[in-house]
């Protein structure tokens, strides 16, 4: 079979590929991020590139277009500068780690005595640490270690242990330090930790190197149950390896140092990190493989880390509520939680949590692709280039572009306040139409008429640079919006509540920490009468994964919770379709 040679420009990635190959299959080998947020099935449109035989220019689907020559391949714009939110809400909490260092006195035998020596280290480190001896367990390691520093004569040493696994026995100094992990579906933070005191040393953040294999889970699921079950997950591990070389050159440590990771996502980049293949999610009933919390041992992952280093993994609540959101309750302590409180993770998927520390309700709904971007025509992420923020000032419309050059697309926020803003100012009538230009009223419609443009698919409305939002466009967000204001609707009646009992919406994620909050009620997202209760708290799965390693009491609250904390399906739900129809229209007014 010929083999051919493919240039990528502008950065000069070369690949050799057999012929017939995609290009964006191409790219993968070679590591070159070609956007393809439908997983390369030809759907979404946003994977076209340039190419250039020799003979010419053409641009291309690269999912679609296969290899028959050498070729260079242009990308049509590359995202930099990607805005990664990789602070939370923090709260003080007691220092009582999950990894800690016991200084070991052991007790010589004597005549008589016929305790096995790994009771004995228990006994010997409960004395030290806030640990019981009962609930502590040894490593086939450590027991090895163990035997060798008694064999040396060696009573005095030091016992590494990780949550009630003892992993490391050492007659040499120890300084551990540990890391959390917030595996989103676009976007994976890392912070490390010194555990002898608790305080963050470093931080670090990528874009989910599994994203060229699709924007949304169910591309990936997808990906691994029909092509290849171990890719995504040898993909991501790779990920978290080469931030763990970025966190400890910070500091000037050694992987050798490390001795837990806390690992947090939603339900399907929680089973692709662990090697589980995610079948269960994309098939009726849609349900976690596991949803307890896993302590997995690093080496067995391909993880290097100290002697003994563990992997743990926060447990999820029920199908697409995964550990993220198990991480966001431990970061608002809602265990001790007496306000009525909404909490919202608007990320690629959407999950919501509501109630108080007595009785609460979660559920998840599939909003979160077109608030994302990715289901927008010109949807792109929070990078140079996008319109994040648009506004009126008098009768003209003005698009705040990240980095302040020439825009190149819009993202979740832009998205939100241009509907928004339409809405308000009548070129969007309530039902979610676009208006047309001859029944404009107003100064500011009038002013802005000749951004609209009729078309068979129902025209769009030019922002600048070329970049506009479509018909189609705004029924995505239409669909989204009336996901979570289903979710929201339906939690609170399990509840018996009435909307304004809700005292305090706590939104969590990059998009809700950006987003203008007037511009998600005005839209419907979440009810207008919420507005001034609005609380954005950052990456709270972040903040979380950190509170779990320094309070192995929060760990313990979180495992509860996710066992206390009943999973709502929303679409089994009697009056589900009614009411995801009934929220579709962005104001109940509609007159069309």
């Amino acid at each position: 079979m010929n083999e051919y040679k493919l240039t990528f420009l502008p950065d000069q990635v070369t690949a050799t590929v057999p012929e017939g190959t995609t290009i964006l299959d191409a790219a993968h080998t070679v590591g070159v991020d070609i956007p393809a947020p439908c997983g390369g099935k030809g759907l979404c449109g946003k994977c076209m590139v340039i190419i250039s035989d020799g003979t010419g220019h053409k641009s291309v689907r690269a999912c679609e277009y296969k290899v028959e020559c050498d070729l260079e391949i242009r990308l049509q714009h590359k995202e930099t500068g990607n805005d990664i939110l990789m602070d939370g809400a923090g709260r003080k909490v007691a220092f009582n780690p999950m990894c800690v260092v016991a200084d070991v006195l052991f007790p010589r035998g004597e005549v008589g005595d016929y305790d096995n020596d790994s009771w004995k280290l228990c006994m010997a480190i409960a004395e030290k640490v806030d640990r019981r001896a009962d609930e502590l367990e040894l490593t086939m390691s450590a027991i090895r270690e163990l035997e060798l520093q008694l064999m040396k004569d060696n009573f005095t040493f030091k016992a590494v242990v990780v949550a009630n696994k003892v992993v490391h026995v050492t007659n040499e100094d120890v300084h551990p330090y540990v890391a959390a992990f917030d595996i989103g579906t676009t976007t994976v933070v890392g912070y490390l930790i010194d555990s002898l005191d608790g305080t963050q040393k470093a931080v670090t953040s990528m874009m989910n190197p599994q994203e060229p294999y699709g924007a949304d889970v169910i591309s990936r699921a997808n990906y691994t149950t029909q092509e290849d079950p171990d890719k995504l997950t040898q993909i991501i591990r790779g990920g978290i390896s080469s931030m763990l070389d970025d966190l400890v050159k910070q500091v000037g440590i050694s992987r050798q140092d490390l001795y837990l990771l806390t690992v947090v996502g939603n339900t399907c980049m929680h089973h692709l990190f662990c090697g589980i293949v995610p079948s269960s999610l994309i098939r009726v009933p849609y349900t976690a493989a596991v949803n307890a919390p896993l302590l997995l041992e690093a080496d067995n992952l391909g993880i290097e880390m100290a002697p003994g280093g563990c992997v743990q993994m926060l447990p999820v609540f029920a199908g697409f509520v995964g550990a993220d959101t198990n991480a966001c309750l431990i970061a608002i302590d809602f265990v001790h939680e007496e306000k009525r409180t909404l909490m919202l993770d608007i990320g690629t998927n959407g999950e919501l949590v509501m109630g108080t520390k007595d009785k609460a309700f979660a559920s998840s709904t599939a909003a979160g692709p077109a608030l994302e971007g990715a289901k927008i025509e010109f949807g792109m992420r929070g990078a140079d280039g996008a319109i994040d923020h648009v506004s009126a000032e008098g009768d003209e419309l003005v698009c705040h572009v990240i980095g302040g050059g020439k825009a190149q697309g819009i993202c979740g926020s832009g998205i939100l306040d241009i509907i928004a803003l339409l809405l308000d100012k009548g070129m969007i009538a309530p039902g979610g139409r676009l208006v047309k230009a001859d029944k404009l009223e107003g100064s500011f419609a009038q002013a802005n008429a000749w951004r609209l443009e009729s078309n068979a698919q129902g025209g769009h409305v030019m922002l600048q640079d070329g970049i506009y939002l479509s018909q189609k466009d705004i029924r995505e967000v239409q669909l989204a919006k009336s996901a979570i204001a289903v979710g929201i609707n339906i939690l609170s009646r399990k509840l018996g509540w009435e909307i304004e009992d809700i005292e305090q919406v706590k939104i969590a994620g990059a998009f809700g920490n950006y987003m203008d909050p007037k511009s998600a009620c005005t839209i419907g997202l979440i009810p207008m009468e919420l507005l001034d209760r609005v609380i954005p708290i950052g990456n709270a799965a972040g903040e979380g994964a950190k509170i779990a390693l320094v309070d192995f009491d929060e760990m313990e609250n979180g495992r509860a919770l996710s066992k206390e904390i009943p999973f709502v399906e929303l679409a089994t739900e009697s009056d589900f379709q009614e009411l995801f129809v009934e929220n579709l229209s962005f104001k109940d007014d509609e007159d069309e």
